[in-house]
């Protein structure tokens, strides 16, 4: 009974074999689709906002930017003069030995300063060539580092 039941089944046609094939591929390609359209979206909401952030070194008599080695530190001041608040900054100090980078999480509304001092250990980095100041906004609660935004001067004096 059983060797006849198990005879007598047949699998799935070909046509029906096929629709199935042809429905997954289908389903398949929405998923791949839809999730593209959200990555290339994204990038561009990024871009778009990225746009918008900017920061300059405050001038009051000159650049607000300087160095001291008996302190072993960098000062700065840097405006938000972008259209969109500013969640933090990187700082990217080249030196002639070997490049620092630090992180300040602090906002920096729209139109407003902040005035920081980083250490910075001239032993280990050496003579500072440049000093690139990074800013950082948050979109949907994803924090984006702006790096073309990036404000960059190779100018400090002393203190």
């Amino acid at each position: 009974m059983l060797r006849k039941m198990m005879k007598s089944k047949r699998g799935i046609s070909p046509l029906i074999a096929t629709v199935l094939l042809i429905a997954f591929a289908v389903a398949l390609g929405a998923v791949v689709m839809s999730w593209g359209k959200t990555y290339v979206a994204m990038d561009d909401t990024e871009r778009v906002a990225c746009n918008k952030a900017e920061v300059k070194i405050h001038e009051i008599q000159g650049p607000e930017l300087s160095f001291s080695r008996a302190g072993n530190y960098v000062s700065f001041m840097i405006d938000n003069t972008g259209s969109i608040d500013i969640t933090g900054i990187r700082i990217w100090v080249i030196g002639d030995k070997d490049t620092f980078t630090t992180n300040i999480e602090e906002e920096i509304k729209q139109g407003y300063p902040l005035r920081k001092k980083i250490d910075y250990n001239f032993g280990v980095y050496g003579n500072i060539k440049e000093v690139n100041i990074i800013p950082k906004i948050s979109i949907e609660k994803e924090e984006i580092v702006c790096t073309k935004q990036a404000f960059k001067s190779s100018s400090l004096k002393e203190e």
